[in-house]
């Protein structure tokens, strides 16, 4: 393992934008197949029959809203079953590229879901070197399929899903973080949710 200079590292976070929705359903289908076709990782996996199940499943998705059945036109049904795990490993396959192509200036990287965290390794001499070009290919190339991503600045610290990450006196700290108003504890009198 690498050990860095903290003063050189800024964080970041992303976020997909309408993740589910904007997944082009043919081309995570045939990304997924050849993936599981060919990938070395996927050499003990049954491919045929779970490559089939999705491309019935997932130009078909059906959901309920309400007390009415809805067909998703466009990207994934975010209530089907199959939806996490087929975003997860559709965007994975992405991210096997550009993690290895990013390794000298991207020193920690996660996701969840839609949710990414990372740590960016600043130049040794910025009078001499930029990152800017860097920062900005790796932009682009999360942007995959019809899939964008927004981010935050780079920074010292930075709001990820349930914790504050920062670098204090060249140390990591973390401590909670609590959304200014957590209006998701509340269910509002319009609310879809069943009562009682």
């Amino acid at each position: 393992s690498a050990s860095y200079d903290l003063s050189r590292i800024r964080f970041f976070t992303c976020n997909a934008k309408l993740m589910y929705t904007n997944i082009d359903t043919d081309h995570a289908l045939s990304t997924i197949a050849e993936f599981l076709r060919t990938s070395p990782l996927c050499h003990d996996i049954a491919a045929e029959p779970i490559i089939w199940a999705l491309e019935i499943i997932m130009p078909n998705s059906i959901f309920q809203f309400g007390g009415s059945a809805w067909k998703q036109l466009q990207g994934t049904s975010m209530g089907a079953p199959p939806a996490p795990m087929y975003a997860a490993l559709y965007f994975g396959i992405h991210e096997l590229n550009f993690v290895l192509q990013f390794r000298h200036v991207l020193p920690f990287y996660q996701r969840y879901l839609d949710d990414c965290f990372g740590a960016w390794l600043l130049p040794a001499n910025p009078q001499f070197e930029s990152h800017d070009d860097n920062w900005m290919a790796l932009k682009n190339f999360l942007s995959y399929g019809k899939l964008t991503w927004i981010f935050t600045n780079l920074s010292t610290s930075v709001d990820f899903l349930d914790l504050t990450v920062s670098i204090c006196n060249n140390c990591l700290a973390t401590k909670i973080y609590k959304k200014p108003l957590k209006l998701y504890l509340y269910l509002p009198p319009h609310s879809m949710h069943l009562l009682g």
